[in-house]
């Protein structure tokens, strides 16, 4: 084969080659670009407004004017819509008419009092009427049923224990009524107009289900001109006391609160509570004023609660441990008259509407997340009686909302139920039931104290705080250890110690996750003090044994054993350094420092704290930083390093004068590398930390990270959900963050070498 044939053969291959290396080049570049195209419309997908389907937009008959709305939700919805003695079912799809129930032949219902509804749950009602007392009701699971069984519904009623109340029901006029589950029972709290005064009322409950008869016990009864309102408790200490002039007064909404105590809503403004109706019922402490008489109370998770005004804003307040009613959240549904409001059983949704508006809030947002208009006028066909109370009523449960309009018309939407996600959310500290300041939390399971947080600070917070202490451990052991084996040992022990590092490199990161979760916790909660003296007096015991070692005991030294002598004495020094961490535990701190810092100094130790983290994280990254700082070390021409010396310079002047700034842009570009592998690290932090997101200072404390959090949840997460797409989102910050750090890098590695190009 001729030369010119065997030329022509290499260029050809030498032609493929740089076209399948540029084709794949294209394809590396094309899946990012691909992959940050997906997140970011997962982003978009996030933060666009909510939107809700109308269903149904059904007449209601023109005799029945509803006092009470409820949603029955199971396979199918039905719309439970009461007034007086009837109940109409309707399927919520389509507003089509299932059955209407009437419920006088069951009860013996005064037409001239009205008696007060009190929804249980999504499927039960309770009826509260001074004659007949109280009825109980069960509703049908789906409209189907609806449709099957409603005909031979029948409520169960069942008397108050007229002796025990202290007045004659039966003259009575029942107000208000409401209801709160506390252990395992109902505690059923009502106000009735006695014709003497009101009288406040408190029952425990027990509904005829599971086999249990129904029970209904008096617990507590007051006068309600007996209450005394104090001001907010301060240090332990009530102010002194403010009598109300219930001639003026009344009581416009009650709630029963889940500890057995209640709240009262007065007609100007002023919310009350009362820890205990039994104890001290004539001492309680108020909270604030709103702009006009609270309509309505809601009980909120934690112990908090909901007030909404006559003038359309709901105050949402957190009760603190000493008692104090502190506001942490306002919802505006117009700035005219509440029609109504209404918050779904999980306690994450509150429908209102107000000022032509039907608005739409996720609980712990204190903005809409949707709103719509609705028309409040009468047509003149459609007008009632004089004297017939036209209302709006509004309910929202298992992603139905529901209106029933000033015209008797009733209006269905569906909606996500889905956690709402705002960017200020996202990043911004958030006010939640039970605490008084606002925090960054995440939480992205719901409990039945709180529904779902899912702000990303915490673990951006962790991951940063993972990859700094990681930084600051591994940095110093792997850019000395590069410049001591690249500049100053011989060449020989240098082939031998660059390839045992490099292995090292290769050790798969969830080896060290297991050493560092399995043996290495345990033995730094034992011996934490020396570990501290290691880490603060390591660099000091460095120093003092190479002064001696200069200055006289290198001489006194056999020469045999001199080139290890050096390394025996620092090995011997540290030995000593944690033995005297370990007398120093024993005689000062009862056997265990960590113990110490929670009983003496009130500082929490978890077994798996971000200090472990920073440990074996920098471990992991060490020899990578290593390898590419000892690279770009060798990599400086001999020529630099002989000029230093012939002009005089001695060798260490040599090393950090001139071979370190030389390969600078190198150095700079490991350390780099280095923090961000330590910011994608995923089995080393999943492993080691407790994997919980506390936003702590403390290195002492548990922590969790993006990318851990990416791995764990990922996989457990419904791809239809918020959880999901929070996640991505969360996946696009690290990417981001990853790309501007090395974009960086990039920029000061090419700034270094142009500089020391010249």
């Amino acid at each position: 084969m001729s030369t010119d044939t065997l030329h022509q053969r290499r260029r050809r291959i030498d032609q493929l080659g740089a076209m399948a290396t540029g084709a794949a080049a294209l394809l590396v570049t094309a899946t990012a670009l691909l992959l940050m195209g997906y997140l970011l419309l997962s982003m978009i997908a996030l933060l666009q407004p909510r939107q809700l389907s109308e269903t149904a937009a059904s007449k209601l008959a023109m005799d029945f004017v509803p006092s009470f709305v409820g949603l029955a939700v199971a396979t199918e919805a039905s719309v439970m819509i009461m007034h007086d003695l009837q109940l109409q079912a309707l399927h919520a799809d389509s507003g089509e008419p299932l059955m209407t129930l009437d419920l006088a032949p069951s009860a013996e219902l005064s037409q001239a009092r009205k008696p007060v509804y009190v929804e249980l749950g999504e499927r039960d009602i309770l009826i509260i009427d001074a004659a007949t007392g109280v009825g109980y009701l069960r509703w049908p699971a789906s409209a189907a049923e609806a449709g099957s069984q409603m005909a031979s519904a029948e409520v169960q009623w069942f008397k108050f224990p007229d002796a025990d109340a202290g007045f004659d029901t039966a003259a009575a006029i029942p107000l208000q009524a409401s209801l709160s589950l506390a252990g395992e029972r109902q505690q059923l709290l009502t106000l009735w107009n006695t014709g003497r005064g009101n009288k406040l009322l408190l029952h425990s409950l027990q509904l005829p289900q599971a086999g249990q008869p129904f029970e209904l016990q008096l617990l507590a009864a007051l006068d309600v001109d007996a209450i005394t309102a104090y001001t907010p408790i301060v240090a332990g200490q009530r102010s002194s006391s403010q009598q109300l002039d219930w001639s003026t007064l009344q009581i416009s909404s009650l709630l029963a609160d889940q500890a057995g105590g209640f709240y009262l809503g007065l007609s100007d403004g002023m919310l009350l509570h009362a820890s205990t109706l039994a104890d001290e019922p004539d001492v309680l402490a108020y909270a604030g004023q709103a702009a006009g008489a609270l309509v309505a109370l809601m009980v909120m998770p934690q112990a908090g609660v909901l007030a909404a005004s006559a003038q359309g804003s709901m105050q949402e307040y957190s009760r603190t441990a000493d008692g104090l009613l502190v506001p942490i959240r306002e919802y505006v549904c117009g700035h005219d008259t509440l029609h109504a409001v209404a918050v779904d059983n999980t306690q994450r949704w509150l429908a209102c509407s107000a000022d032509s508006q039907l608005r739409l809030f996720y609980l712990s947002q204190s903005k809409p997340v949707w709103q719509t208009g609705i028309d409040t006028t009468v047509s003149a066909g459609d007008e009632m009686a004089p004297n017939t109370d036209r209302r709006q009523l509004v309910a929202v449960q298992a992603g139905y909302l529901l209106l029933v309009d000033a015209q008797n018309t009733l209006h269905s939407w569906t909606f996500d139920t889905s956690p709402a996600v705002t960017a200020s959310s996202l990043w911004q500290p958030q006010y939640y039931q039970g605490q008084v300041q606002p925090q960054w939390q995440w939480q992205p399971q719901a409990s039945s104290q709180s529904p779902p947080r899912l702000s990303l600070v915490p673990l951006l917070f962790g991951t940063l705080k993972a990859a700094t202490l990681g930084l600051l451990i591994g940095l110093p052991l792997a850019l000395l250890g590069a410049i001591y084996t690249a500049l100053m040992l011989p060449r020989r022990w240098r082939e031998r110690i660059k390839p045992v590092v490099e292995t090292l490199e290769s050790l798969p990161t969830v080896t060290l996750g297991f050493i560092g979760a399995l043996w290495l916790a345990p033995v730094l909660q034992n011996q934490l003090l020396s570990f501290l003296l290691l880490l603060l007096l390591t660099p000091l015991l460095l120093m003092l044994t190479g002064y001696y070692w200069a200055s006289s005991l290198r001489q006194r030294v056999a020469a045999k054993v001199r080139p290890y002598a050096q390394y025996a004495l620092f090995l011997l020094l540290l030995m000593a350094l944690v033995g005297l961490g370990m007398l120093l535990q024993w005689l000062f701190f009862n056997g265990s420092f960590s113990a110490w810092l929670e009983t003496g100094l009130g500082w929490t130790y978890d077994l798996h704290n971000a200090l472990l983290v920073g440990l074996v994280l920098g471990l992991g990254i060490a020899p990578s930083i290593f390898a590419l700082v000892e690279d770009a070390l060798a990599a400086v021409p001999e020529r630099l390093r002989l000029a230093s010396l012939a002009l005089g310079a001695s060798h260490w002047q040599t090393v950090w004068k001139v071979m370190v700034p030389a390969a600078g842009a190198g150095i700079l570009a490991a350390v780099l590398i280095g923090f961000g592998r330590a910011l994608g690290e995923t089995m080393i932090v999943l492993m080691v930390s407790s994997n919980s997101p506390i936003m702590a200072s403390s290195v002492l404390r548990g922590m969790q990270a993006i990318a851990p959090t990416l791995a764990s949840e990922m996989s457990a997460a419904n791809p239809a959900s918020m959880h999901f797409q929070v996640l991505l989102f969360a996946a696009l910050v690290l990417f981001g963050l990853t790309f501007v750090m090395n974009s960086v890098a990039e920029f000061f590695r090419l700034r270094l070498r142009k500089r020391y190009q010249s």
